[in-house]
């Protein structure tokens, strides 16, 4: 029975695990890629992409404020 794993990719003469350290560097790449630029994703997260979403969200809250209410009591 075989063993499943994460993201294998089926080719005609079998099947490729590109966790398995003994025939694909891949586990290497990925520590590597991640270690060397976590940091700059974290900061890219918090400098563009929540101030973009904050941003938006206090204009929208800004432009519900102002819009005259349709209720009237």
């Amino acid at each position: 029975m075989a063993k499943q794993v994460r993201g294998p990719a089926h080719i005609r003469w079998g099947v490729i695990n590109v966790e398995d350290e003994s025939h694909c560097e891949f586990v290497h790449l990925r520590n590597f890629l991640t270690r060397t630029n976590l940091q700059d994703l974290i900061e890219t997260t918090s400098l563009v992409h929540y101030e973009t979403f904050r941003t938006r969200q206090l204009i929208a809250l800004k432009e519900s404020n102002s819009r005259p209410s349709t209720e009237q009591r």
